[in-house]
C-alpha cells in the first residue's frame, strides 16, 4: 500500500508504533500531516488505547485491518474510514483522496 501511495504521488511517512507517531505529532518533527491510514494490532496499546492517542491530533484516521470487519472501536472514535484486507487499491486511494480533499477547504 505505501509503495501504491507513493506511485501516486503521496508523502509517506512510516511510523513503527503509535507511541513513535505521537512523539513525532507532539513534536511536529515531520511537516504537516493530512491524514493518518493504520492498523489496528500493536503489541502494547489496544485499538481503542491507539485511536484516542491519535484522535486529539485533529487529523482523519484511516483504518485498515485484517479483523472480521466490525468496525468497533473505530466507529467509536470517529475515524473517516474504516477497510477491512484484502481491499483493491482503488478503494484506498479513493478514500485518501476523499479524506484529503475535505482537509484541503
Amino acid at each position: 500500500m505505501r509503495d501504491f501511495l507513493t506511485r501516486i504521488n503521496y508523502d509517506i511517512i512510516v511510523f513503527n508504533s503509535v507511541e513513535e507517531a505521537v512523539t513525532s505529532l507532539k513534536s511536529r518533527q515531520h511537516r504537516q500531516v493530512d491524514l493518518i491510514i493504520t492498523e489496528l494490532h500493536f503489541r502494547r496499546t489496544t485499538p481503542a488505547e491507539a485511536l484516542s492517542l491519535l484522535q486529539p491530533f485533529g487529523v482523519p484516521i484511516i483504518v485498515v485491518t485484517s479483523l472480521d470487519g466490525r468496525p468497533g472501536s473505530a466507529n467509536e472514535h470517529g475515524v473517516a474510514g474504516y477497510l477491512v484486507k484484502p481491499f483493491p487499491l482503488s478503494e484506498i486511494a479513493a478514500l485518501v483522496d476523499g479524506e484529503l480533499k475535505k482537509v484541503k477547504k
